[in-house]
């Protein structure tokens, strides 16, 4: 039952974010984040580009996973900006090496089926998210991305 809600929740946060976004379905999942459990960063002298593992609240009968929350801030700051979140049934190790940059400016993160990459020091993100961004979203298994390259010039 409880693996259903959190199914259907993510089906209706993937439809609603393909229309537009959706502010009600983030804050939910936010609200379901208990203790953050560890978090790991890591710099380019620029920017900073962390990762945080959270519990999430048992709401109902059923296994508890893990929230993993990207952020990223200016290399002097302490104000960080919520990249993007995403929940894991199991609690698999921060992925420090899906955390990477090239040169100043461009620095990418991945885990699972999800990409995050800025081309301007961290000031702006773009993600792709398999479940929201592919047609067919119903084969977004866990480890769809295995590993990410990006060369200075920004091919990969």
């Amino acid at each position: 039952m409880a693996l259903k809600r959190v199914a259907l929740l993510w089906a209706v946060c993937g439809l609603s974010a393909a229309v537009g976004g959706c502010v009600s379905c983030l804050g939910t999942l936010r609200s379901r984040r208990a203790e953050a459990l560890v978090s790991r960063e890591t710099t380019n002298g620029v920017f900073k580009i962390r990762v945080t593992s959270f519990r999430e609240k048992n709401l109902a009968p059923g296994p508890e996973g893990t929230y993993y929350v990207f952020s990223s801030t200016a290399k002097n700051r302490d104000s960080w900006q919520e990249v993007m979140m995403l929940r894991h049934d199991d609690r698999p190790e921060l992925p420090l090496d899906g955390i990477r940059f090239e040169g100043e400016s461009i620095g990418y993160a991945f885990m699972e089926w999800m990409y995050g990459v800025t081309t301007d020091s961290g000031r702006t993100w773009s993600v792709w998210n398999a479940p929201r961004d592919v047609g067919d979203w119903n084969w977004v298994k866990y480890g769809v991305i295995r590993d990410v390259q990006l060369s200075a010039d920004g091919s990969g």
